[in-house]
């Protein structure tokens, strides 16, 4: 997944997954598995004041 965020604003994003490869190809099953995705976005106050 990706996250471009919005104008006037600064974001981030990354995720951390467990227990599954790097890529997965086909259909598969996978057990015990977790994925924690953590997004972080806050006004440019520079971009901001412009809109």
């Amino acid at each position: 997944m990706r996250f471009h965020g919005s104008p006037g604003r600064k974001s981030e994003s990354r995720s951390e997954r467990r227990n599954l490869p790097a890529r997965i190809d086909g259909p598969s099953d996978h057990r015990d598995v977790r994925i924690d995705y953590h997004l972080v976005s806050r006004l440019d106050p520079e971009t901001w004041a412009e809109g």
